[in-house]
């Protein structure tokens, strides 16, 4: 680009993973240097619902929503830790419910709380700023943060080619790098399988 200076494009208008992939493209710039706010909101909220349930400080729950931002996202149970224990291994020892059933409900709550939240008064503005300009604040600071952003991958989990978030270290440069660690075999396939419904809707754009 004639005027680049070796910034970083932050892409938060949706659909947020084909623009981040469209976007690395047509600049040409180096992987992780256009990246998109991708599931970073959709990690936070999914923090904050484990939080209620389980009757604990938000700071004290880490877990991860990965794929796109969008019908194929999955929560990455195998990486969710209270207090620094497995989120089932918690449930457990404090004798809490936590099956298949509140699974399901905590991730699709998560899914649909931005159409929920749109459905009742419009649009959703206050959430998506309030993450972005964290994003922006570990941008300018080189704070080493990691978050589930997307950006166009080539090897994690066996994906190539196409915007994906996945949990990232994010500073100056933008994504530094995708934190790959190990995850379940079905956890995987659901991540491969939202891979593949993004790169069918690249195929569908691929001429512009």
């Amino acid at each position: 680009m004639k005027y680049y200076t070796h910034g970083v494009i932050l892409v938060v208008s949706n659909p947020v993973d084909i623009l981040t992939y469209k976007i690395q493209q047509w600049s040409g710039l180096p992987t992780g240097r256009v990246f998109g706010s991708g599931t970073a909101l959709d990690s936070a909220r999914f923090r904050f619902t484990l939080a209620q349930k389980f009757n604990v400080d938000v700071r004290n729950v880490h877990g991860y929503i990965v794929g796109e931002h969008g019908d194929t996202q999955l929560p990455l149970w195998s990486a969710t830790h209270i207090a620094g224990m497995n989120a089932e291994e918690y449930a457990k020892m404090h004798e809490m419910p936590f099956g298949d059933e509140d699974k399901a409900k905590i991730r699709d709550d998560v899914k649909q709380a931005g159409a929920v939240i749109i459905k009742n008064k419009g649009a959703t503005y206050y959430a998506i700023a309030v993450t972005v300009n964290t994003l922006v604040e570990t941008l300018i600071k080189n704070q080493n943060t990691i978050r589930t952003v997307s950006s166009v991958i080539d090897g994690p989990y066996g994906i190539k080619d196409v915007a994906i978030s996945l949990p990232s270290m994010i500073n100056s440069n933008g994504v530094e790098r995708i934190i790959e660690f190990p995850i379940t075999p079905e956890e995987e396939k659901q991540l491969r399988d939202s891979a593949d419904a993004l790169k069918a809707i690249l195929d569908g754009v691929s001429d512009i």
